[in-house]
């Protein structure tokens, strides 16, 4: 998390957390702790992080969305998202589970022990993948 943009920093200590003061921390260090401690936090308890629209913050963190990340080339948005582009993306994170259906029964255990994956990139495509990826097994 070192050198991590500090809006995406807020947005995923907020959501991990279900903390929303995490969205206004300007303090890059206190970010990387509290990223680094939820990190492990999860990894040790085995359980996943609940999906981003059934957070009690979910709308706070869409709204922080919005904000620019000059270093990142967005630039602050204009206009809201509408309902059908937050389900749009929200149904792109799940990796569009209606199209894909996702037992992955066609996958043998051992295939699946033998499978390594590297995922570039922790953008909404990339958290698809891992999702993906997770549900496969």
């Amino acid at each position: 998390v070192t050198g991590g943009s500090r809006g995406l920093l807020q947005a995923c200590a907020a959501h991990m957390s279900g903390e929303k003061q995490w969205l206004t921390e300007e303090d890059d260090q206190k970010l990387q702790a509290k990223m680094a401690e939820l990190m492990i936090q999860y990894r040790n308890s085995g359980k996943p992080v609940v999906a981003p629209d059934c957070s009690p913050i979910f709308q706070d963190i869409v709204k922080h969305s919005d904000l620019p990340m000059p270093l990142d080339g967005f630039v602050q948005c204009t206009s809201e998202l509408t309902q059908l582009q937050l389900d749009y993306i929200m149904d792109e994170m799940r990796g569009f589970p209606d199209e894909l259906g996702g037992d992955y029964t066609d996958l043998s255990p051992e295939a699946k022990a033998a499978f390594h994956v590297v995922i570039c990139g922790s953008g909404v495509n990339g958290l698809a993948v891992a999702l993906r990826c997770q549900r496969a097994g």
